[in-house]
């Protein structure tokens, strides 16, 4: 754990896996905060490159490579690279050259501003392959349902926070790709300030390791997330269903002076739902007190 933050400093953590470009964002990026004559300093994180990409990276100041012996995940970088962060905000960045240097100034202005989060938004509709798009657009209606607001950008691995916020709730986000996804709700659904930076991504160098069996688990983040925080905002639809459907054939039922079990089964399975809401919401609110 790093020790207290450094006020005004910027920490950019740039997780890298196999990346040709890694070099080459490293310098930019730190060409770009010597123009911007902030205190700053990059945390690389190898994590377990078999290609060498690391190496190539030339020795500068502020610049330091930390590195996984194996590969543990997107998530599990960033958490190592934040947790070893010394500044008051940290930005994370990939090292695939999609993201610009030029735009970390705006990520400054807005968190000088007085935000909590600078999540960047990308603007072009085609930022990602072609076969990725459905489900992103999938993954971002529900997201925008269970979490009431409008989501601009989900995954966006641009970004920066108040280190001190991220390390409260890191914990919570996974080792793997979903860990933006996962960070952008939480701080939504704590109600903390968040200001969405637009951006024009250039085409990533290199392979993406982003694999189909990755939206699925981030299916599941967005109702775990939820639950954790909201859940009546998942309970509510069944258990609505259940108790109108419920209701609705018990009166037939009457009429017909036939009380069906189907019936029984889906009023019980409405109050069900509705006491065990009440419990998790209640669980959510002791959570929320803690945090």
């Amino acid at each position: 754990m790093a020790e207290d933050a450094v006020k005004g400093m910027l920490s950019i953590v740039i997780p890298s896996y196999n990346e040709p470009m890694l070099a080459k964002v490293v310098r930019d990026v730190h060409a770009e905060m010597v123009r911007v004559g902030r205190a700053f300093e990059i945390i690389v994180v190898d994590d377990g490159s078999t290609s060498g990409s690391a190496g190539e990276i030339t020795p500068e100041e502020g610049v330091v490579v930390v590195r996984h012996r194996i590969n543990r995940g997107y998530g599990a970088s960033l958490k190592d690279g934040i947790l070893r962060a010394r500044g008051e905000y940290v930005l994370t960045m990939d090292a695939d050259g999609q993201h610009r240097p030029s735009d970390i100034r705006r990520f400054l202005e807005a968190m000088d501003d007085g935000a909590d989060a600078a999540l960047g938004s990308r603007q072009k509709l085609l930022h990602s392959t072609l076969w990725r798009m459905p489900g992103k657009w999938f993954l971002q209606r529900v997201a925008n349902y269970l979490i009431q607001q409008n989501i601009r950008d989900l995954n966006c691995g641009f970004r920066v926070f108040r280190t001190e916020l991220i390390r409260r709730f890191q914990h919570l986000c996974p080792n793997a790709f979903s860990f933006s996804l996962t960070s952008t709700l939480i701080f939504l659904s704590q109600g903390y300030d968040v200001i969405f930076v637009p951006l024009d991504v250039e085409q990533r160098v290199g392979k993406s390791a982003v694999r189909v069996s990755d939206g699925f688990a981030t299916f599941l983040n967005i109702f775990r997330i939820i639950m954790l925080f909201n859940p009546m905002r998942i309970l509510m639809p069944p258990m609505a269903f259940c108790l109108v459907l419920g209701t609705a054939s018990l009166i037939y039922d009457l009429i017909s002076t036939n009380i069906k079990d189907a019936t029984i089964l889906l009023l019980v399975s409405g109050f069900l739902f509705f006491f065990f809401g009440l419990l998790a919401d209640q669980v959510a609110a002791i959570r929320k007190e803690i945090t």
